[in-house]
């Protein structure tokens, strides 16, 4: 029957959609599966007090996908949809760069030989209150300063509390 349907559905000009209620090891037994020419999977995930909603592509005949889940919403306006995030490609070759880059602290920069290597990727640790959001101010308004492109990633402060701690921004005194 579903081969008939197929061969039917393919001699008309139309685009047909089917649902169904599958699971992941349903797409190997049933013949549904091997005529359709894309396979769309929805999914809930449990996730403490609420559920996360994800799609993903299975399957795309002649094309290309984004492989992996999507987180998606279903809201008033119908569904959005958040592609996953890829990292990007490796570069076919690389060279490691021999400059290094300041950080924006002069005595940092002075145990590390100048700065950080240019192109690096460095994690900076401590516990509270230890400097961290300090330095990488510092270093991110140094980069600033050199017309250098600049992230900053920060995981627990929110932008008000960036501003407060910036080193642009005015110090109270202690007798304030």
């Amino acid at each position: 029957m579903i081969s008939d349907l197929a061969g039917l559905l393919s001699s008309y000009d139309i685009t047909a959609f089917l649902l169904g209620e599958y699971t992941t090891a349903d797409i190997e037994r049933y013949p549904e599966f091997a005529v359709g020419d894309s396979i769309i999977q929805l999914a809930r995930q449990p996730f403490g007090t609420r559920d996360e909603r994800f799609l993903r592509v299975l399957k795309l005949r002649g094309s290309s996908y984004r492989e992996g889940q999507h987180a998606f919403t279903i809201t008033d306006d119908g569904m959005q949809l958040f592609p996953r995030l890829v990292s990007p490609r490796v570069a076919e070759t690389y060279t490691p760069q021999t400059d290094r880059t300041s950080l924006g602290v002069a005595g940092i920069d002075a145990m590390l030989d100048g700065g950080v290597w240019a192109g690096s990727t460095t994690l900076l640790v401590g516990p509270t209150g230890s400097g961290k959001t300090t330095v990488a101010m510092h270093f991110a308004l140094e980069g600033v300063a050199r017309k250098e492109r600049t992230l900053y990633v920060n995981f627990q402060e929110n932008p008000v509390q960036l501003a407060r701690s910036s080193p642009a921004a005015p110090q109270r005194s202690s007798t304030q």
